[in-house]
């Protein structure tokens, strides 16, 4: 403002502040920009808002120092919204109704998915403890419960995957021989061509030798 540029000789020596309270040729700062501190408007109701405080103003009477606090209300028909209040004589305050205040709504895709797939694996887990148990089932795939259905999804994700595949070779050709190179660059030693897994102990064929 005029009057404190005035004041104090020039606009770079003010005070850096959130606001300035000015009149008959005084300056005097409403709040320390380094002091803004962000808080709940209710603790037990955080879905009313947000309050951002800045104090460290400069002195209003012998006890009390001015400040500001912006209380950002939630209204999600606000849009950004503007200050609609302002009070207060050394410790003001400026309610500002605004959709930026209000808390989004977490995602609840994940933990439902997550819950149902321990409710199927343990469906799964159970029934298979049942077959062998109670049924006398032999320990084989055979006893995993609706096999057939498992088998069925199982196939129609492979097609999915190679009709997926080829769709991506078609639209991009380069990715197939980027993935071959890839593959050439780090696949483990004992699969190339002449070459075969070294065993070592019981039951390779070094420790065969020794019979």
């Amino acid at each position: 403002p005029r009057e404190c540029r005035l004041l104090y000789g020039s606009k770079d020596l003010v005070p850096k502040a959130v606001g300035y309270q000015t009149a008959d040729g005084v300056c005097y700062s409403m709040g320390d920009l380094s002091t803004g501190q962000w808080s709940l408007l209710n603790n037990k109701k955080p879905r009313q808002g947000l309050k951002l405080t800045y104090t460290g103003g400069s002195q209003c009477d012998g006890f009390t120092y001015r400040s500001v606090e912006y209380h950002f209300e939630c209204d999600p028909t606000a849009g950004i919204g503007v200050p609609r209040a302002v009070f207060g004589d050394c410790e003001f305050v400026v309610l500002w109704k605004t959709a930026h205040a209000c808390a989004s709504r977490p995602s609840m895709i994940w933990p439902v998915f997550f819950l149902a797939f321990l409710g199927i694996t343990a469906y799964l887990l159970g029934r298979f403890i049942y077959n062998i148990r109670v049924k006398q089932m032999l320990l084989d795939w055979e006893a995993v419960p609706h096999i057939r259905l498992v088998r069925m999804i199982g196939a129609s994700m492979m097609i999915f995957a190679f009709d997926f595949w080829e769709g991506l070779q078609r639209l991009a050709p380069g990715v197939s021989e980027r993935a071959e190179a890839l593959w050439e660059q780090y696949r483990p030693s004992w699969t190339r061509s002449g070459s075969r897994p070294v065993y070592h102990g019981v039951g390779s064929a070094e420790s065969a030798d020794q019979y």
